[in-house]
């Protein structure tokens, strides 16, 4: 239906679906706001003379008006007037009396492709034209001084415009996905260029005149197709200025910047070459982040202020001069610059602490001279720098942490001066060519980790006067070719896994150890020696030789018990008749009793005193290798009484000892005495051991009532299959293992060698 509609300023209450065509009439001056919003089927618009004033949203979404023609004495078009009149191909703004064309006047006419506004227009409001996605052609008003807050955004065909050239303002947004734009005239008289002016747009190359005083930020940001840039003598680079802008591969930095803000060249993954002016004193963070061909850089020395990632992912960058007069060098500065070979801080006499990630994945970073002045290097600052083969920690450095070398697979050589107190988790981990390490005498501790998996480390070695006193969990797991560690005295703790896998570590001296912790040497297979204090031993658990599978390993328990096991290495007399045997068994009694001992020993576990009985039955045994029974002979069993009233007597304030010891004297010649029939030697000497109690009894009735003699206990006797079985070896050796284990005995077989 074709229907004719003339308005004659009054509310309309015709029917918006039917009306086709409009006709204005004279009378009318204004056309109010909302008047004929969404008529979709509106086609044709003929507008009268006399109107002075279009109303706001007066035609929004007529979607099907084919033609706007604005009369010539029309004074304002208010805001939204056409908005979204896509079915628009042509807008005719004739010269006359218009002065004023409101915001989001043509937004959305997509179909229009040329727009001439004459120069008797003054103001344009914002976003005039956003979205006009077909304007391909404009021509402004010569006299306007602004381009208005998103004048042309996402006007995508945009190709050809000239600012006039009294425009001092380019407004928020104005040019913004204007992708087909690739060059404009800037005019001298512009002063100001806002936030996002031209963020994506299609430009290749633009001149800034030299009376711009600002630009702010990301003015050009994300036009990827823009390959130089000349700046005006402006103070400050913005934020996100040229961030994303792919293809800019020169801009020269006026000598007037003071500052350089976060992420001004972020993404210019073309630039090759940037030179900062000495006059630069702050840089903030990622402002050349991303920067993958950049290959050579100098930071001046005015620079007191720089913020992290400055530098990150520069991948092409080979080279930096760093004379920053910062204190902190902040982190990821050059992280991930995998390209990186050499920097020279040399310059950089203020850098005091190096922050976390400085140099993380710079796989190209051969050698390195930390600042002269530097302190603490924190967390993953080399972190996978696998080219990095040589470092030195100079004497002013502190503290290194946690990860702080993780990775390093190429470093075969470290050095660390005396200065250095902290050493932090996983910090030279994963060091897989590190051949020798020497911990200084200041570093007060190694922390969890700090060595593992630094397969080719083959000795390390703790200076004289060192302050560590705990190798802690994993220290050094996994070093398979270690081979020699030598500890400073002061070391008392070996928590768990410090030195798992150590496959090729054969010996280790631990005089002031206390506490060894769970699985701490899992799997060193070829561990033949332990050297330990037995008197400062306070914590041995189950499982720490776990996997320790060498035949030959032996511990070592001092001087003192050394020079005792010694002396009973070579006897090899009549066990019971020889002072000498006597005077060693004495000896042991003594030993094993001195002050606190019985009371260290409830404390421990169980596997590392096998090993130590071993020691002691091992020389016993070699002792009785060939001895004689003493029935055989014919000895008197009070003889044998009177020895063992002899050891009593002196020795009778030692408690389980001097009753085992007896007992064993004893029952060994009464055993010999009975003939062999079914039993074994672990009922002889659990049978010995039965009898405990009644034992312990007797010793505390003879200390109250003063009585220097103890009656022989009574024995259990236990027949047994074999004379082998008969051996008093085995006796003693189970009497004694049973005194070791107070809270209960066990009777692990022995093996003689």
């Amino acid at each position: 239906m074709d229907s004719l509609i003339e308005y004659n300023g009054d509310d309309c209450h015709i029917h918006q679906q039917i009306i086709t065509r409009l006709v204005i009439k004279e009378i009318v001056t204004t056309i109010g706001d909302n008047a004929f919003e969404d008529y979709e089927v509106l086609k044709e618009l003929k507008l009268c003379d006399g109107l002075r004033q279009i109303g706001n949203y007066s035609f929004r979404g007529c979607v099907s008006l084919e033609k706007i023609e604005i009369n010539s004495n029309l004074e304002s078009i208010c805001s939204s007037a056409f908005e979204g009149c896509i079915g628009a191909t042509e807008l005719i703004i004739p010269k006359g009396n218009l002065k004023s064309i409101g915001n989001g006047a043509f937004t959305g006419c997509v179909k229009i492709n040329r727009v001439e506004i004459p120069d008797n227009v003054e103001n344009l409001g914002t976003m005039v034209f956003m979205k006009c996605t077909g304007l391909r052609e404009v021509i402004l008003p010569k006299y306007i001084k602004e381009i208005s807050e998103g004048l042309f955004c996402q006007c995508t065909q945009l190709e050809n415009i000239t600012l006039p050239q009294y425009v001092e303002t380019l407004g928020k947004d104005a040019f913004t996905n204007c992708s087909n734009m690739d060059k404009i005239s800037l005019p001298d008289a512009l002063r100001c260029i806002k936030k996002y002016a031209f963020l994506s747009s299609g430009l290749k190359r633009i001149k800034i005149p030299p009376g711009v005083i600002e630009i702010e930020s990301g003015a050009f940001r994300g036009c990827i197709k823009l390959v130089r840039v000349d700046l005006p003598n402006i103070e400050t680079i913005e934020e996100c200025m040229f961030m994303n802008c792919e293809s800019l591969k020169g801009i020269i930095i006026p000598n007037s910047i003071t500052k350089i803000k976060k992420w001004a060249f972020c993404q210019c993954t073309s630039l090759e070459k940037i030179v900062i002016p000495e006059q630069v004193y702050q840089i903030e963070r990622s402002v050349f982040d991303g920067c993958t061909s950049l290959d050579n850089v100098h930071v001046p020395s005015n620079i007191t202020k720089m913020e992290q990632s400055v530098f990150e992912q520069c991948t092409s960058l080979t080279r930096v001069k760093f004379d920053a007069k910062i204190i902190t060098l902040p982190k990821q500065t050059f992280m991930d610059c995998s390209a990186l070979e050499c920097v020279d801080f040399t310059g950089a006499d203020t850098i005091k602490r190096m922050r976390e990630s400085c140099f993380e994945n710079c796989i190209h970073l051969r050698t390195i001279v930390l600042p002269p002045n530097l302190k603490f290097i924190e967390d993953s600052s080399f972190k996978a720098c696998i080219g990095l083969e040589h470092i030195s920690i100079h004497k002013n450095v502190r503290s290194i942490g946690n990860f702080g070398f993780f990775g390093c697979t190429n470093l075969r050589s470290l050095i660390l001066h005396d200065g250095i107190k902290t050493i932090g988790n996983s910090t030279f981990a994963n060091c897989t060519s590190l051949g020798k390490v020497v911990i200084p005498a200041s570093v007060g501790d190694v922390n969890p980790l700090c060595f593992q998996n630094c397969i080719k480390l083959e000795e390390v070695l703790f200076e004289k006067g060192s302050k560590v006193n705990v190798i802690r969990t994993g220290t050094f797991e996994n070093c398979m070719k270690l081979e020699t560690i030598k500890l400073w005295w002061r070391v008392e703790h070996i928590h768990k896994d410090a030195f798992k896998n150590c496959l090729s570590l054969q010996e280790f001296n631990g005089p002031n150890v206390s506490h060894f912790h769970d699985y701490a040497f899992t799997n060193c297979t070829n561990l033949r020696e332990v050297k330990l204090d037995i008197d400062k031993i306070f914590q041995i658990t189950t499982n720490m030789f776990f996997g320790c599978i060498c035949p030959m390993l032996r511990f070592t328990f001092g001087d003192e018990m050394e020079a005792l096991l010694s002396q009973l290495r070579n006897i090899s007399l009549y066990w019971l008749r020889s002072p000498d045997v006597m005077d060693s068994m004495m000896k042991i009694v003594k030993f094993l009793s001195k002050e606190n001992m019985p009371r260290r020993l409830i404390t421990m576990k169980t596997r590392i005193w096998g090993s130590y009985r071993k020691r002691v039955l091992f020389h016993i045994n070699e002792m009785c290798k060939h001895a004689m029974n003493p029935a055989c002979y014919g000895f008197d069993i009070d003889e044998e009484m009177y020895c063992a009233d002899n050891i009593m007597v002196a020795h009778y304030n030692m408690n389980q000892v001097v009753i085992y010891l007896t007992s064993t004297i004893g029952n060994v010649h009464n055993i010999s005495m009975k003939p062999a029939q079914n039993n074994s030697s672990d009922t002889v000497a659990m049978g010995v051991t039965a009898n405990l109690g009644a034992k312990h009894g007797k010793k505390r009735q003879r200390k109250s009532n003063g009585d220097n003699i103890c009656p022989l206990p009574t024995l259990i006797h236990k027949q047994t299959p074999s004379s082998y079985d008969c051996d008093v070896r085995i006796i003693i050796v189970r009497l004694i293992l049973s005194y070791l284990i107070i809270e209960g005995p066990t009777f692990d077989k022995v093996g003689f060698r």
